[in-house]
């Protein structure tokens, strides 16, 4: 119990340092999606700042509500299309 609460810390820790390095580079619009995905789903959220502390590393400057939106867009999952078939 006590290992898992340690886990648990140093994961809101390591998230942490993620949003101090990425946050800054965000443009305001991109920073107002990026707290609206953060309170409705903080998963998606640890998966687009790693996403976007990965462009940073690649050297890119400022990401903007666009770049953002393609990040999340590439994060989700495909839609598969239901056919019905009739016999």
């Amino acid at each position: 119990m006590q290992n898992a609460q340690g886990e648990e810390q140093q994961l809101a820790k390591q998230i942490e340092q993620l949003e101090a390095m990425v946050l800054p580079h965000l443009s305001r619009e991109a920073l107002l999606r990026f707290g609206a995905l953060k309170s409705a789903h903080p998963e998606k959220a640890i998966k687009a700042l790693v996403a976007c502390a990965q462009l940073i590393g690649k050297g890119e400057r400022q990401i903007d509500d666009a770049r953002l939106r393609t990040i999340l867009i590439a994060l989700e999952p495909p839609v598969r299309e239901t056919k019905i078939r009739r016999s």
